[in-house]
């Protein structure tokens, strides 16, 4: 039996909320005690740092960026990223306020190369993308935009050369035109990746671009 995309994502949620069921065990340091509403046990949500909007960068007019990447918050990155703990998107969404006044018209997950994709084996920005869209009621769609460059990891690069890794990376669609489309990413820093993306975007004919992460840091996010 054939299994469309959108069967497969509401079976993965039900597991999901099977085996890690919200408000159990912290989402960060995975002790079990009473969370709060992002799942986090007093301890941990003591050491949130909230961020915030920052302003329009390049092309993209609106930054918001929930918080700061923390030493507590990069290992749970590194866990959802690295050792296929795709639950944390539930974490990492509901961090994310999306301000009131942004009129989105659709919602664009930073798209991963197709080896990338097939290497981790899920899109991480993705999944918190669907979780924020089910939040916001806002809708979808993965076919904006494609990752044509299968560009080397931004870890170790400065921020010239993250800009110049980027370059032409992604080729956008003509059902862009004219609409306001918000990129969601997990870690925003240089703004390199996304504003590669947008750029794609507004070449195409988009007419207002807003980006959203779960957590800002120094360095651009390492896809």
């Amino acid at each position: 039996m054939y299994l469309t995309e959108a069967t497969m994502n509401r079976l993965i949620e039900t597991i999901l909320d099977a085996i890690y069921p919200l408000n159990v065990t912290c989402a960060i340091c995975g002790s079990e005690a009473h969370t709060d509403i992002h799942g986090l046990c007093a301890e941990c949500a003591a050491l949130i740092q909230p961020a915030g909007i920052i302003g329009g960068s390049g092309f993209i007019d609106d930054i918001y960026c929930a918080v700061h990447y923390t030493e507590h918050i990069a290992a749970a990155v590194h866990n959802y990223k690295y050792n296929d703990a795709r639950y944390l998107c539930r974490f990492f969404a509901s961090l994310m306020e999306l301000p009131k006044d942004w009129q989105i018209d659709a919602v664009l997950p930073m798209p991963l190369h197709p080896n990338k994709l097939k290497k981790r084996g899920y899109n991480q920005s993705a999944l918190i993308a669907r979780e924020l869209c089910k939040k916001y009621g806002l809708m979808l769609d993965e076919s904006l935009a494609v990752r044509i460059k299968d560009t080397k990891s931004q870890r170790e690069l400065d921020r010239s050369q993250r800009a110049e890794n980027m370059k032409n990376a992604f080729s956008a669609s003509g059902s862009v035109k004219n609409k306001r489309i918000l990129i969601i990413d997990d870690v925003f820093t240089t703004g390199a990746t996304m504003n590669e993306c947008a750029k794609a975007l507004k070449v195409k004919g988009a007419a207002y671009i807003y980006a959203a992460s779960a957590c800002m840091a120094g360095g651009d996010s390492a896809q």
